[in-house]
């Protein structure tokens, strides 16, 4: 059931199955949706209560008008979670949504029984993606998104996906709409200009170190975006941590191998519970 929660002044739109289970939720990345979780989500509906949120400025939430730092995405979303009555719960991340995850995990670990963080930026060294870099640029970025948001879109999302026809099947209509219009492309044009690593990222592999919780990484090899080596590095940071290798995917993991995806998680889960 899709609803709207108003939180700290701003609307999220949420997918709630509204199951009595183990809540289990999900966080996209850039520049995505809770769409991109819609072959996936719905494979863990009948043993937990499948949570999909729409961050702020993403999807059919609020388009907050501002720039959003990740320790006020975690803060804002451990409120969303206080409204939900989300005690605890299994929270499955991808790339932004990972980034998110780590400020969630240093300010309220009690609220995290378990993590999953799928193509995970989040080391200071991480090179920016090159159609964020382009739309960094002062008077090029926003020219790009004004005349060729939606070819940006489907261009930087397919290369990075291993079977390319599941934007289109499965994403590409949702997105598309999700920054229709002027306060859409002002919305993407902030989101994709999200920070620096250096900056954003530098209390990460520290907060990595302290996380006393379960944790599985998802690495594509084909991703063109988070290099293989910083996955590898998760694992030794994180003390309990297991890092499972997809030959064949790339960035977009729910969208690419969904089913596979499942499988491993739900491995994962039975394994340690």
């Amino acid at each position: 059931m899709k609803k709207f929660i108003s939180v700290m002044g701003f609307q999220y739109c949420v997918q709630d199955n509204g199951r009595n289970n183990t809540p289990m939720v999900f966080l996209h990345g850039l520049p995505t949706s809770k769409e991109l979780f819609k072959v996936l989500s719905p494979q863990f509906e009948n043993d937990y209560r499948t949570i999909c949120i729409d961050l702020l400025g993403y999807g059919e939430s609020e388009k907050t008008g501002r720039h959003l730092e990740h320790w006020e995405r975690a803060r804002n979303l451990s409120r969303l979670f206080e409204e939900m009555d989300l005690a605890e719960i299994i929270l499955i991340c991808h790339d932004l949504g990972a980034s998110v995850a780590m400020e969630l995990i240093a300010s309220c670990p009690e609220r995290v029984s378990r993590l999953i963080l799928m193509s995970p930026p989040v080391y200071p060294d991480f090179r920016e993606p090159w159609i964020v870099k382009l739309v960094r640029a002062p008077l090029i970025g926003p020219l790009l998104i004004l005349l060729a948001k939606n070819l940006l879109l489907k261009r930087s999302i397919e290369r990075a996906l291993f079977h390319r026809e599941n934007y289109g099947k499965f994403l590409q209509r949702d997105l598309e709409a999700s920054f229709s219009g002027w306060k859409g492309s002002r919305a993407l044009l902030r989101d994709l200009r999200w920070g620096r690593p250096k900056q954003a990222f530098a209390r990460y592999p520290e907060i990595m170190k302290g996380i006393s919780q379960p944790v599985l990484i998802l690495q594509g090899m084909m991703d063109p975006y988070i290099p293989v080596s910083h996955a590898e590095r998760a694992l030794n940071d994180i003390p309990h941590a297991e890092l499972v290798l997809l030959e064949e995917a790339g960035h977009f993991l729910p969208l690419d191998v969904p089913e596979e995806i499942h499988e491993i998680i739900r491995k994962f889960l039975q394994e340690i519970a």
